[in-house]
């Protein structure tokens, strides 16, 4: 027993054709009465469950032609409809000659009963079949006419409140959306995509007359996958996305849309390169420690510690040197110009270019080069215009020492860096000032020997 299923609607389709397979029947499809009245040029089968929201050729207008053919019109017939649900649409259904009137989703179990005694009826002549009650094309026009008047009615307003529903869900969202026809022309972006792409064209719906390409050129590539992508706005901001772009497309397999989902996540990563940068930072000064840890003397230490921190800052030299109440003792220059170690070394302790660095409350100070130790000119061929950062070198409170660093006038420190300094400072100073108890410890018992 054959039933021929028409439907455009794919799953709708299937999933009918499903049920009656599995229960013995043998199923033949179409996707409008256009396709189904060719169907049945060919062949005939025992029933017909058909839709009646088609394009094409609708339900109703399939089953107007089917009972104008004599051989065709006694076939059972059963509307099975999600759309047109009203008493009207029943009365004309039945006006029309249908044998059932089935409203979507309906149980499978109650579907295949209603077949069965949709069957059982004819085959026993207890519902014969019926011609239609309505006898002229006038007659039935008027009432066609006003069925689908009413349903685009219902569906136009459905539609606008559905529009303005999605609207306002999607202004109001937190990620932008950018939807594009299958040319790549931006045909939607809301309100949130605008913002973060300091777009000039307002949001929403944008005229098919109006050819803007999408801001964001990896929209073309929909997988489905999350992919970030740094992008210029259009007053010229880089901004960070994270994004997903899903391709829409027909029940024929042809794309119709891209819908992208966007958000900004420029801040987070900026928060995230800043917890990367401390991590770094604080590794560092890890394999500081366990550098110093290894240093056999405090000249050993003393020329790892400038190196290390010249290297990690990115810098262009360093000296370390002790503070006593009569003079100044270097311990160790690398990178700096001689002229400027010659006159540190003679500057006094109490001099004001020294007393200024001396400020408990700030143990990194940055100052020009020149401004730090007088004497240094252009002339004596030293880059007056580079600064020296300071690193007062403190243990238990006492100042033991400080470390000059030498930086290009082009090299901003951030407060993180001033505070990576401060910390290497203090680490460094516990570490020499060991250094040097131990080695005084030991001459006094080499000397005692």
């Amino acid at each position: 027993m054959t039933i021929l299923v028409v439907d455009d609607r794919k799953t709708d389709r299937k999933l009918v054709s499903t049920i009656l397979t599995s229960n013995g029947y043998e199923v033949a499809e179409a996707v409008n009465g256009i396709e189904a009245i060719e169907y049945l040029k060919k062949s005939k089968p025992d029933m017909i469950i058909s839709d009646i929201m088609m394009p094409g050729m609708d339900g109703f207008s399939f089953l107007r032609e089917l009972k104008k053919n004599k051989s065709l019109s006694g076939i059972p017939f059963i509307f099975y409809t999600a759309h047109y649900v009203s008493e009207k649409d029943k009365e004309l259904a039945a006006s029309l000659g249908a044998s059932r009137f089935l409203i979507k989703p309906t149980e499978p179990k109650d579907l295949l009963y209603e077949i069965k005694t949709t069957l059982e009826e004819y085959d026993i002549g207890v519902t014969a079949p019926v011609n239609p009650l309505i006898r002229s094309e006038e007659e039935y026009l008027k009432l066609y006419s006003d069925r689908i008047f009413r349903k685009l009615e219902e569906k136009i307003i459905e539609l606008e409140d559905t529009k303005k529903f999605l609207d306002t869900v999607l202004s109001d969202m937190g990620d932008g959306v950018m939807v594009t026809d299958s040319d790549l022309n931006v045909i939607y972006c809301n309100k949130r995509m605008h913002d973060i792409l300091e777009c000039d064209i307002p949001p929403g719906t944008i005229s098919p007359d109006e050819h803007h390409s999408p801001c964001i050129p990896d929209i073309a590539h929909a997988s489905h996958k999350p992919f970030e992508i740094e992008q210029i706005t259009q007053k010229d901001n880089i901004v960070h996305l994270e994004g997903i772009v899903s391709p829409v497309k027909n029940e024929n397999g042809d794309l119709t849309f891209h819908i992208g989902v966007f958000r900004d996540v420029t801040e987070r990563n900026k928060m995230q390169e800043e917890v990367e940068k401390k991590n770094r930072e604080i590794a560092r000064l890890y394999e500081l420690g366990n550098l110093f840890s290894n240093c056999a003397s405090s000249h050993e230490l003393v020329k790892c510690a400038v190196e290390q921190i010249v290297d990690i800052m990115e810098l262009e030299g360093g000296l370390i040197y002790l503070i006593n109440e009569n003079n100044i003792e270097i311990k160790w220059s690398v990178g700096l110009p001689p002229k400027f170690v010659e006159l540190l070394q003679k500057q006094s302790p109490n001099s004001p270019a020294i007393q200024q660095v001396l400020d408990p409350d700030n143990p990194v100070m940055i100052l020009p080069l020149s401004a730090h130790i007088p004497g240094l000119t252009g002339s004596e061929q030293v880059k007056v215009e580079e600064s020296i950062i300071t690193i007062q070198l403190r243990s238990k409170g006492n100042l033991i020492g400080m470390v000059d660093l030498m930086a290009s006038p082009y090299r901003n420190l951030s407060d993180d860096e001033v505070l990576l300094l401060e910390k290497f400072g203090m680490q460094f100073a516990v570490t020499f000032n060991n250094f040097l108890r131990y080695e005084k410890l030991k001459q006094k018992v080499n000397e005692h020997k």
